[in-house]
């Protein structure tokens, strides 16, 4: 049965007068209607012949979860339950970050490491080109240079720099590769940090889940020395 909206709420406790509702739990009923729905509904099949200790234990397990807090099967043992405080949302946060708002990709060859030591061995394989075929033209002209042979030099030396220019595009690819994998890493980080955290707070639900048992046992134990003082 879904209740809905506060006034249901409050037309609901006009037409349940005979049912206990702490102040707590009206508050709380008022602010959050998922709570309400539990509220009404749990106290309904308590009073109306319903399971009363499965009425109790949902309702419990309702105000710790909505409200912090729980109250006992009788209702008015307001007790405040721990918060779960999780020590992994600024990691969160700054990763949620650094996805959304990524730094802007953007590469400049001159700074990769990659692009100077292909120059420099650019450099040094044409200036051997370029000492190797003047060799080879003094050899052919018995030692005299010529234009000729400063030419094919000036050739040589050009073609090796070429070689560089056309690596530019690769390494760029590369440089954007390595971006990609920094965002995609962060975001198998992300997808760790949170499994992590859902699993503390999985334990925290069973610890409030715990405490709310012990509490209806408590209860009951309560209720059985009550019951035999007086038969005593």
């Amino acid at each position: 049965m879904a209740y809905g909206t506060t006034n249901n709420f409050d037309d609901w406790l006009l037409n349940n007068p005979n049912y206990y509702v702490s102040p707590e739990d009206i508050s709380l009923a008022k602010n959050n209607a998922t709570f309400a729905d539990t509220l009404m509904s749990s106290k309904d099949q308590y009073y109306t012949g319903g399971d009363k200790a499965q009425a109790n234990n949902l309702l419990e397990n309702a105000r710790a979860m909505y409200g912090n807090y729980t109250a006992g099967k009788s209702g008015n043992a307001y007790t405040p339950t721990k918060n779960y405080g999780s020590q992994y949302t600024d990691k969160i946060d700054s990763l949620l970050n650094d996805i959304t708002e990524p730094e802007e990709f953007t590469y400049d060859y001159i700074d990769d490491p990659a692009y100077q030591s292909i120059l420099q061995t650019a450099q040094r394989e044409g200036a051997r080109s370029a000492e190797n075929t003047m060799g080879n033209y003094a050899g052919m002209t018995g030692g005299l240079p010529s234009s000729a042979a400063v030419a094919a030099a000036q050739q040589a030396n050009n073609y090796q720099l070429s070689q560089v220019q056309d690596a530019i595009p690769t390494l760029y690819n590369a440089a954007y590769g390595r971006y990609q994998d920094q965002q995609n890493n962060k975001l198998n980080a992300l997808g760790a940090v949170q499994s992590v955290d859902n699993t503390g707070y999985g334990r925290y639900r069973d610890t409030v889940g715990d405490y709310t048992t012990e509490q209806a046992r408590q209860d009951a134990l309560k209720q059985l020395k009550e019951k035999w003082l007086k038969s005593y």
